[in-house]
């Protein structure tokens, strides 16, 4: 749909170039700089939840206990 509204017939080829660049380019901002955040984001709050319905914060087999993926 974008080639058709953004792009002549003899540009396709460039406008492909531009649309796989940005995407890329979309992809490693989102690695580099998003993705740390709003890891330790999702797991505080994943963390809180927990907490606030009671369950454990670490897991407990055979009488010793483990830690858990939470804090390691």
């Amino acid at each position: 749909m974008i080639f058709l509204s953004a792009a002549s017939d003899r540009n396709h080829a460039l406008w492909t170039v531009i649309v796989v660049t940005g995407m890329v380019v979309l992809a490693w901002f989102v690695w580099r700089v998003l993705e740390r955040p709003v890891h330790r984001l999702t797991k505080d709050s994943l963390t809180a939840l927990a907490s606030r319905l009671g369950w454990p914060s670490r897991i407990q087999r055979a009488g010793k206990q483990m830690i858990s993926p939470v804090q390691a």
